[in-house]
Order: C-alpha cells, then structure tokens, then sequence
C-alpha cells in the first residue's frame, strides 16, 4: 500500500496510537537505549516503511552513531552507516534540514560502495535539533520509489520535535555509559545492568553467563610500541567480538584491558 493511498482516518488512527504507545514509554520509565529501539519500531508502523534508524552525533559532533534501528539487515545497516558519514544522512546532519528524496539513485549525494546492493529507493531523513543544534538524524526508507510525502515528512518532524528532550535524554544515556576509546559500555552501564539481567533471570527461571577476560601481554605492547598502538589494539579487538556475539550479549569494558 503506497503511503499517498493510507486512508485519513487510518493515518490519523496510527499516529494518535504511536503518541500514545510513546508517551506512556516515557512515563513508564526514563528515556534509554530501549525507548530509541521502541521508537524505531513504531515509526515504522506509523508510517507503514521499511526501515527506520535512529543516529547520534558523537561528543566531538564530527561522527554520527547508530542508537537503534528496525527492518534493517546487517548489509543494510552497513549501506546506512556510509551514508552517515558521507552520504545523505551525513547532508542531513550537517545542514539540519530534512530530505525527502523519491529515488536515492538518482541523487547526487547518494553513495554505493562498490559491489553493495541497493536496499531502498526513497528515504526520508530529519534531523533532530535541541535549541539551535542537531544531535542526530532520524530517517526511514521503503522499497518503492516516490513513497514517502510531504505529510510523512511532516509527521516524522512533528514525532521527533514532540519528543526531542527525550532522545536527548536516551543519547545523553548513551554517552555515559559508552567507553569513549572503544565504543564499547563502560563499568557504569554495568553497574546499572547487571542488578536487572540478574533479576531477570531470576524471576524467567533462566541461565546468565558472565565472562571476564583480558589480553595477554597488552602492557608490554603499550610500552613497546605506544599508547596509539595500545588504543588500535583494544579498538580492533571490540570490532572482531562486536561482529561474533549475538545482539542479546554485551561487551562492556571493565578495565584498561579487561572487558
């Protein structure tokens, strides 16, 4: 169903219904890596879409990094990623003004790596700004081209601006639990997650595993070739774990090198 064929009454009914799902989220808890995952998914039901991704800027404001996103495979999720660092998303963040594009394909700020598929036609991307700046980009995409209109365009706006403070709150979250050399969590969001995932398996009747480790020889590495190469070695190593664990496991780093 093209999005310009939605009947008025069933737009209108999904999106009172999204509010509402979102508002009660926000009352219900405060705004986490959670609330940004559950956006995604009702974004995606509100506006009938493939996919939605939801992007930080990071604290140098120079990277944006991916907080949550729904309906995207990992081959997709990597098209989007390039595209935040150079591509449409990238425009988007940089100028603060939404895009709406019918056929990515044929617009100049459109970048393919070679021998990438293309998984989207149209997109739709808006940036969320607090005050007078951006702190990230929203965007969705559809299969079909010329999907998405000027009122979708004005829902996402109206969705993201409603609650704006809220996804502050979640990248702020963010930012405070992430190791800033690694990307991956930090003790704190340990401390913090730990006490429910132990709960949580508690009250389910389910095993929890935790697995603490180091890299032999890490110090002498440092000493040997320097604080760069130490920074490479522990950046490497969270990328090859990141690609190996499942999306229910976390990698938190607990020490220089210990995670």
């Amino acid at each position: 169903v093209d999005a310009d064929n939605i009947q008025p009454q069933e737009r209108q009914s999904r999106f009172f219904s999204v509010l509402y799902n979102l508002t009660k989220i926000i009352n219900s808890a405060p705004a986490n890596a959670s609330f940004a995952e559950r956006l995604t998914q009702e974004v995606v039901f509100l506006l009938q879409c493939k996919s939605c991704s939801l992007m930080f800027l990071d604290d140098t404001r120079q990277n944006l990094l991916s907080e949550a996103h729904t309906g995207l495979q990992d081959q997709e999720l990597a098209s989007i990623h390039n595209s935040a660092k150079n591509g449409i998303i990238a425009w988007v963040a940089q100028h603060g003004a939404p895009v709406r594009i019918g056929d990515i394909r044929l617009d100049s700020r459109f970048l393919q790596v070679d021998g990438e598929a293309v998984f989207a036609c149209s997109i739709l991307s808006i940036p969320l700004i607090v005050g007078a700046s951006v702190i990230g980009v929203i965007t969705v995409t559809s299969d079909k081209e010329q999907y998405f209109s000027k009122h979708d365009e004005d829902i996402l706006g109206f969705v993201g601006n409603t609650i704006i403070q809220d996804l502050n709150n979640a990248n702020q979250f963010r930012l405070s639990t992430t190791d800033e050399e690694t990307k991956a969590f930090n003790r704190q969001y340990l401390f913090i997650q730990l006490p429910h995932e132990l709960e949580r398996a508690r009250r389910f009747g389910n095993p929890l595993s935790v697995m603490l480790f180091d890299i032999d020889n890490y110090r002498e590495a440092v000493a040997h070739n320097g604080t760069q190469a130490g920074s490479y070695i522990l950046r490497q190593l969270v990328t090859i774990i990141k690609s190996k664990i499942r999306d229910i496991d976390t990698l938190v780093r607990y020490a220089e090198d210990e995670f």
